[in-house]
C-alpha cells in the first residue's frame, strides 16, 4: 500500500533555497525540531505550526506524520531531501523538521502560495 502526500511539494529552485534559508534561521533560533520522534512528541503536545518532510522520506514516516498532522490539522510542505536537513541534525539525515515558531511557519507558507 502506498501513501499519497498532501502536503504541497517544492519543485521550483529558488523556492527551495528560500525555505532552506529560513530553515536555517529557525534551527540557530532554536525553533526547528528534527527527527521523527521529537517532531511526533511536539504535534501530540500541541507545539508545532508547520511539518516539513523530505522528499525521500520512508512510506511508514510519511504515513506517521501525515496521519499525526491531520489529526491536529497541521500544515506542511515536501522540500529538499534527508541530505539537506543533515545540517539541522548534526551531520545525521533527518526525514521530518517541524517549525514550531508561528512567525517562522508564516514565512515558509508565503513561499508556498
Amino acid at each position: 500500500m502506498t501513501t499519497t502526500n498532501p502536503f504541497e511539494a517544492v519543485t521550483d529552485p529558488q523556492q527551495r533555497r528560500k525555505i532552506l534559508g529560513l530553515l536555517g534561521l529557525a534551527y540557530r533560533a532554536g525553533q526547528l525540531l528534527t527527527g521523527s520522534d521529537a517532531v511526533e512528541k511536539a504535534i501530540r503536545k500541541g507545539q508545532v505550526c508547520l511539518v516539513i518532510l523530505a522528499e525521500d522520506c520512508s512510506p511508514n514516516t510519511l504515513r506517521q506524520v501525515l496521519k499525526l498532522a491531520a489529526t491536529a490539522g497541521i500544515s506542511g510542505c515536501c522540500c529538499g531531501s534527508k541530505a539537506d536537513y543533515a545540517r539541522f541534525g548534526h551531520g545525521k539525515p533527518r526525514a521530518v523538521l517541524a517549525l514550531t515558531d508561528p512567525a517562522f511557519a508564516k514565512g515558509i507558507r508565503g513561499y508556498l502560495a
